[in-house]
């Protein structure tokens, strides 16, 4: 608690606190930021106005309230034949 200075990524890293980080400036940071962002509203864009109702029927479920009409079989083993308790 005596030094309570700023730490910098490469301290903390120094340090343990951090596994890694990022190389480069803060101009190439931004860019890496900005061409991530462009990927995140491409996937999106798709997602709203694609050809896969999927997200729609999933908000609709969501916003209404529904019940789930099945259960996922990773959730339901039980269900499978010949399955026991171990």
């Amino acid at each position: 608690m005596h030094n309570r200075q700023p730490l910098t990524a490469q301290g903390a890293q120094a340090l343990g606190l951090n596994d890694a980080c990022l190389p480069g400036d803060v101009p190439a940071f931004r860019a890496e930021l900005a061409a991530y962002r462009d990927e995140e509203i491409a996937h999106m864009h798709r997602n709203f106005y694609g050809f896969d109702p999927s997200y729609h029927v999933a908000r609709h479920h969501f916003v209404h309230k529904s019940l789930t009409s099945w259960t996922p079989r990773h959730l339901a083993r039980h269900r499978e034949l010949g399955w026991k308790l171990a």
